[in-house]
């Protein structure tokens, strides 16, 4: 009897002792692909030349100097609904302002949650920018998704 409580507590010591496996989440991030019309009114990738594009609110750069792009990821913010990202080229300085919803995500209990968006609204003020098509509105960590086709003119 002695013997079969003492295997109990070993058992039972090892089990809370146990650690679950986790594999780090991918980072979610939102890709910007750059676009013009070509002459028979098809899109095509566009390389912005010489460009910076930052966080308006808090004031964070993501990229500094890009001699050339055809497309790049920023992140959004999980605690806000808002965020507004600056395009600034040469002397042109667009803004765009993506609308979305945080959502929780489980992953596992040991790695706990991990945060997705869905973009609802993209509003743009532009000295060079056409339109802003959301492309994919779920933002996970789906690997090679553009989200939003930003239209030069």
């Amino acid at each position: 009897m002695r013997a079969l409580l003492f295997l109990s507590i070993i058992i039972l010591i090892g089990a809370c002792a146990k650690k679950e496996f986790c594999i780090t989440p991918s980072p979610v991030y939102t890709t910007l692909a750059f676009k013009t019309y070509n002459t028979k009114n098809v899109l095509v990738d566009t390389p912005l030349q010489n460009v910076d594009i930052y966080s308006i609110d808090p004031e964070v750069i993501f990229y500094e100097n890009l001699e050339s792009t055809i497309s790049e990821r920023v992140y959004l913010k999980r605690d806000i609904t808002k965020q507004e990202f600056v395009i600034f080229q040469g002397n042109r300085r667009d803004t765009i302002s993506v609308f979305y919803k945080p959502e929780l995500n489980f992953v596992s209990n040991g790695c706990g949650y991990q945060t997705f968006f869905t973009i609802e609204n993209v509003t743009f003020g532009s000295q060079s920018i056409d339109s802003v098509k959301i492309n994919n509105a779920l933002v996970n960590d789906a690997p090679k998704t553009y989200h939003l086709e930003v239209i030069y003119k």
